[in-house]
């Protein structure tokens, strides 16, 4: 079994269809995979599928590598990136962290 199922992440490969999402953006993955085909997950509450999947809980793998193939719906933009000196990727882990492991 992986570890770690809550993770951020910049985007480094995007298909070209995808038009909210750019490469080099900070997103936060939503660590719920559902069918999305559903009423109840096109609804929004896919959460509460019986057959949800999720990272590091059998048989899915953990997040905790260097590249994660994620469904784009499941992504969710951190902030807008100015520049790209490499100091967003710094930023988009604590924030990944900080949320979790933050005082109460």
């Amino acid at each position: 079994m992986g570890i770690e199922y809550e993770c951020a992440g910049v985007i480094k490969e995007i298909l070209s269809n995808v038009k909210d999402l750019v490469l080099v953006d900070c997103v936060a993955l939503e660590p719920g995979i559902s069918c999305w085909g559903c009423t109840q997950c096109k609804e929004g509450r896919y959460n509460l599928r019986p057959d949800m999947k999720f990272f590091a809980t059998p048989p899915v793998h953990g997040s905790l590598a260097n590249q994660v193939v994620h469904p784009v719906d499941l992504c969710f933009k951190l902030f807008q990136q100015d520049n790209d000196n490499g100091s967003h990727r710094h930023t988009c882990w604590q924030q990944s962290v900080s949320g979790r492991d933050g005082p109460p």
